[in-house]
Parts: structure tokens; sequence; C-alpha cells
């Protein structure tokens, strides 16, 4: 799956798509797909994922893994969950 930056895809749209790399990868178990999204919060779903910073990988790992890592991941995970805002 892929989606340009300034066309991200619904909600309703990566459930779909995501419950069909599932369905395929219980027939299939040896199965690999690959999914790009430009929201981080959608990889939290996946198994594991790779950051990319201009074309190159900085950051790979599972969502628990680059949570943690302090890192590009999680500094996008913020900005993009609004985790940088104060509580209220």
């Amino acid at each position: 799956m892929s989606q340009r930056a300034n066309a991200p895809c619904d909600r309703a749209t990566v459930r779909r798509t995501l419950s069909w790399f599932w369905w395929v990868t219980k027939k299939k178990p040896s199965a690999t797909f690959m999914a790009v999204f430009t929201s981080v919060a959608y990889t939290a779903l996946l198994n594991y994922a790779n950051t990319f910073v201009m074309g190159r990988i900085v950051e790979d790992g599972t969502y628990a893994e680059l949570s943690k890592a302090s890192g590009t991941y999680e500094s996008l995970w913020d900005r993009q969950t609004g985790a940088f805002l104060e509580a209220e």
C-alpha cells in the first residue's frame, strides 16, 4: 500500500487494507507484505516498521522497540499523535 503525503488514507481504508493483510497471512503464513504510511499511528498495528528520512532507513524494529528508542520514530509519533501537547 502506498499513499502520498498530501492524500492521506482515511481510517476505514487503512483498516480494510490491514484486515486484508492479516487474512492473507493466515492463508499463507510465509507471505511478506510491505505497507508505506505517512502517518506513524498505523504502524503500531504492524509487526515491524522501518523509519525513513530522506529515503534512507534510519531506524527499524517493532512498535515497542521504536517507541522506546528515543529516536526519529518516537519524535514522529509524539508529533503526529499529539503527545507533545502539555497535559491538561
